[in-house]
């Protein structure tokens, strides 16, 4: 049986997204091992490597909701109050 591909988003950017100063430090505390991993990721037209660490959607909602900065409070409203309830009042 196929597995359903992951989406995967880069958490750096991310967390400079939430206004976070200081994003690496906001991954490592806030994102579960099994929810991170790193990579290699070579810009365009360059033969440099870049590490980057990649979250997937449980990582990213992890690092959205345990924000305490201004950018993530009205995503985490707009979650815990319309979103949630509504999955939690229809089933889905």
């Amino acid at each position: 049986m196929p597995t359903k591909p992951e989406t995967f988003f880069v958490g750096k950017d991310v967390a400079l997204a939430l206004g976070d100063s200081k994003p690496e430090n906001a991954i490592s505390t806030h994102v579960d091992i099994e929810d991170k991993t790193t990579t290699l990721i070579q810009g365009t037209g360059s033969n440099y490597k870049s590490k980057v660490v990649i979250i997937n959607e449980s990582g990213l909602y992890s690092l959205i909701l345990s924000s305490k900065l201004p950018q993530a409070k009205a995503f985490k409203r707009w979650v815990t109050s319309e979103v949630l309830p509504q999955i939690r009042q229809t089933g889905g």
